[in-house]
């Protein structure tokens, strides 16, 4: 199958985000570091001479963990190079979508790959490629769909949360998806997928990755491991998943500074907000000034912690449980798994664990991190640099050939959008002009009719009322009596409107961005590893938006 790239002048990042990739001199005051400019890299490297590292504990862990979901030699080779002090990595991070969620999951690990490679050459020093899977986050909702195209049509598979008994007194909504496990829902929508496939050409490599990875009662972040470990078996991805202890042993003194410093982190995270927004943006984090910005494994639910007068305390069951300053170092100090980090302190931790050079971060992740400077000063970090991800439009052949039948381009449906382009061309279809036809007849109507009012209402002003009514009904009669006619001038035009159905599905499946919505699942079916391989090795590295022509 040739595939081929085209540019395009669609934007994914827009406001703050859009700032920072297109006019950064704008916004330099809230990041610090421009993914432009090779000497942001340099400086970042000079940083990270004094950030010590516990290199053989992080590596081993992480040795262990990718081993268990299957790594490549490559991957291993990786992590022995990380155990050098030259040694630096490129970082992108997702949370655990089932079937790895939606295709810009896929796409920061392929910007993460690529970014490393050119870093690497640039630089003169290895450069590793890490993908830190968000398996503490509990926000099931985000995570439990995937979406494909099957026989022109989108369809959904989603999965339930746990079979466990065992857990009938937890709070479901507060468990990290790190502690759900695979369960027969899971077994269900494998099956669901096969079977959508099994019409078409062999598909014996979509089966073997959906069955090698699939393990029954393990965590569903495994479960997302495992098949990202696959996808990119050739090309020596990291898989981290924050959850595991040996790690979070690692993040200890993280812990006990963040309750140390709660304060300052709030006094920060609050100031560079105030900078935001003084500059005009919209601040991309909520947070609770009184939040330690760290979350406690409670009986598996994750629950934030909190400080008021009386101390540190955290809501379970509608109850508040209660700790002391040193009851909670103590906690932190035996048991560092029961903790994690919320959205304020992930990127710093990540930065304390790892020696981050740049990090792949999507538009929403641009957005927050500039609030986040100050907060890095508090723990005695600086950010790294923040590179944005790639982003594509995947155009299937078949929709390649429904849009030449009407002269139209992806560009067209990614600037205009399906719902424009559908009343245009129903319009230039439009013969009788519906539309013209109605408002100068209504607007005819409407002036005879004041002239005939100018005489009834000689015989009596109490008409007046009545008179207005009856316009307004007349009126209403006519505007119902053109929808009908646009209706049945649809239905004229059905092929239209089924073609445009078509398009949509692909490239704005149900009105939001491919990448957004679909899974990678379809095309990994249809091509097997050719389109990764594509992206990651024949399509330059860039941020700006490509269409990517399939077949």
């Amino acid at each position: 199958m040739e595939l081929h790239a085209q540019s395009s002048q669609f934007k994914i990042f827009k406001g703050l985000a859009g700032a920072y990739v297109d006019h950064y001199d704008t916004v330099a005051s809230l990041y610090g570091k421009n993914f432009r400019d090779p000497e942001s890299f340099q400086h970042r490297l000079k940083e990270l001479e004094d950030q010590p590292i516990d290199r053989d504990a992080l590596c081993e862990a992480l040795e262990a963990y990718n081993q268990s979901l299957g790594c490549s030699e490559k991957t291993l080779q990786n992590l022995e190079r990380l155990k050098q002090n030259d040694t630096v990595v490129v970082v992108t991070g997702q949370q655990a979508g089932i079937f790895t969620g939606a295709l810009y999951t896929v796409y920061k690990a392929i910007t993460t790959l690529k970014l490393a490679k050119k870093l690497e050459t640039e630089i003169g020093r290895p450069v590793v490629p890490v993908f830190w899977i968000a398996s503490e986050d509990h926000d099931f909702h985000e995570i439990k769909a995937a979406h494909y195209i099957t026989g022109g049509k989108l369809k959904k598979v989603e999965i339930d949360k746990t079979d466990r008994k065992s857990l009938k007194r937890v709070n479901l909504k507060k468990m990290s998806v790190g502690h759900l496990e695979t369960n027969s829902s899971v077994k269900h929508s494998i099956e669901q997928i096969l079977s959508d496939f099994a019409g078409n050409e062999s598909i014996d490599h979509f089966e073997s990755l959906l069955s090698t990875t699939f393990i029954d009662k393990d965590s569903l972040s495994n479960w997302f491991g495992r098949i990202m470990s696959r996808l990119f078996h050739d090309y020596g991805l990291v898989l981290l998943d924050p959850m595991i202890s040996e790690l979070r042993a690692l993040e200890t003194n993280f812990f006990k500074t963040a309750v140390e410093k709660q304060a300052a982190v709030a006094a920060a995270l609050q100031h560079q907000t105030e900078i935001v927004e003084k500059q005009g943006f919209q601040r991309a984090i909520e947070f609770d000034p009184h939040g330690l910005q760290l979350f406690i494994y409670e009986h598996e639910e994750r629950l934030a912690l909190r400080i008021d007068q009386e101390g540190y305390f955290c809501e379970h069951g509608g109850q508040q449980i209660r700790y002391s300053k040193e009851a909670l170092l103590d906690r932190i100090a035996q048991r560092p798994q029961d903790f994690s980090t919320n959205v304020v302190l992930r990127p710093v931790v990540q930065d304390v664990l790892l020696p981050t050079l740049a990090y792949v971060a999507g538009p929403g992740e641009l957005n927050y991190y500039a609030q986040l400077d100050k907060v890095y000063q508090v723990f005695g970090r600086q950010a790294p640099v923040f590179y944005p991800r790639e982003n594509f439009t995947l155009v299937q052949k078949n929709v390649t050939e429904v849009l030449s039948q009407y002269d139209l381009s992806p560009e067209n449906v990614l600037m205009c959008g399906i719902s424009a382009i559908r009343d245009h061309l129903l319009d230039l279809r439009d013969e009788v002009r519906i539309d013209t036809l109605f408002d100068n007849y209504i607007e005819k109507f409407e002036d005879e009719y004041r002239t005939l009012l100018q005489k009834v209402l000689e015989i009596s002003p109490d008409l007046e009322s009545l008179s207005e009514k009856n316009i307004g009904l007349i009126k209403g009669q006519m505007n119902y009596l053109k929808e009908k006619a646009h209706r049945f001038h649809r239905r004229n035009h059905r092929q239209v409107t089924l073609d445009l159905t078509t398009i949509e599905a692909q490239l704005m499946p149900g009105g939001h961005l491919q990448e957004r919505t679909l899974s990678i699942l379809q095309y990994y079916a249809e091509q097997g590893s050719t389109l990764i391989d594509f992206l990651i090795n024949e399509v330059p590295l860039d941020p700006d938006h490509r269409i990517i022509m399939l077949g």
